[in-house]
């Protein structure tokens, strides 16, 4: 994951990737739409061949469309790190997802 992100990071041609709710509106923002919330994590993997793991990247909108500078090389460069990390034709993905969840009142 930290060899994928770094790919990531460096090809992102929009703004930062890698955002969360609370990166985005603060704690304030949370507290005065959600009220007194709570969060959980989940841990998440994917297990992708090579057309997952580029269909993954190219679905992301902060990484460059055909035809702009950039997406060749980073998909080169995608091949290479699949290439350097699978196993058995698959990699791992392995993530934490954070959800924000409070009690809805009328």
């Amino acid at each position: 994951m930290e060899a994928y992100e770094r790919l990531v990071s460096e090809y992102a041609v929009r703004p930062r990737f890698r955002r969360t709710a609370k990166d985005k509106v603060g704690e304030k923002g949370l507290t005065n739409f959600l009220g007194n919330y709570k969060t959980k994590t989940f841990i998440n993997s994917q297990v992708l061949d090579f057309e997952g793991l580029a269909g993954r990247l190219l679905s992301s909108s902060y990484v460059p469309l055909p035809g702009e500078s950039g997406y060749s090389p980073m998909l080169d460069e995608l091949r290479k790190l699949f290439d350097s990390y699978q196993k058995a034709g698959r990699v791992h993905l392995e993530y934490d997802t954070e959800t924000y969840y409070a009690q809805l009142t009328r």
